[in-house]
């Protein structure tokens, strides 16, 4: 039977998964995001007009933000981003993801012991996707998933995370 690699206890912040949220959207559909204010500064050179400068000044700073905030809201409150938030850890056996939820660090009695546990079987997880800080497991076939979020710095060691990792291909391979 395979060890069982377990994480320091440790939160996501609400900015790094919107951050984490919006790359994978924005990988996806920057294009989108681009057309319209593209077209606009077309047209404004095509009929040497300003008011088109000003139409793609209005849809960067006044259009766009809000509707990228719609799509944050949509998958950030989504059932699976509340595994990102709490104090959480995360233990993997090669079969299944197990996280287990602490109430707050502070109170040292009740810390200790989970208050409550989520299991994932390696077999759903979609995906990975990797930054310089964090594995993220994608838990869904759409695109953006709901992702679980794993920062390097909570694995016990360096060797832990390459184990976690082959843990993952050998799982997505069987």
């Amino acid at each position: 039977m395979p060890e069982t690699i377990v994480t320091t206890k440790f939160r996501i912040s609400p900015s790094a998964y919107a951050s984490a949220i919006m790359r994978q959207w924005a990988s996806k559909w920057w294009w989108a995001v681009a057309l319209l204010p593209l077209c606009s500064i077309s047209a404004a050179f095509a009929s040497a007009d300003i008011r088109y400068l000003m139409l793609a000044l209005v849809l960067v700073c006044l259009v766009i933000p809000p509707a990228m905030l719609i799509v944050y809201y949509y998958h950030a409150l989504s059932p699976h981003a509340r595994l990102n938030i709490p104090l959480h850890s995360v233990a993997c056996d090669g079969i299944d993801l197990t996280i287990d939820f602490f109430t707050d660090e502070n109170d040292e009695d009740a810390s200790e012991k989970p208050v409550s546990t989520t299991v994932i079987n390696m077999s759903d997880i979609c995906g990975t996707i990797r930054s310089s800080s964090a594995i993220g497991l994608l838990l869904d076939k759409k695109r953006p998933a709901p992702m679980l979020l794993i920062p390097y710095s909570s694995f016990q060691s360096s060797t832990a995370l390459q184990r976690f990792i082959e843990l993952l291909k050998e799982s997505r391979l069987s």
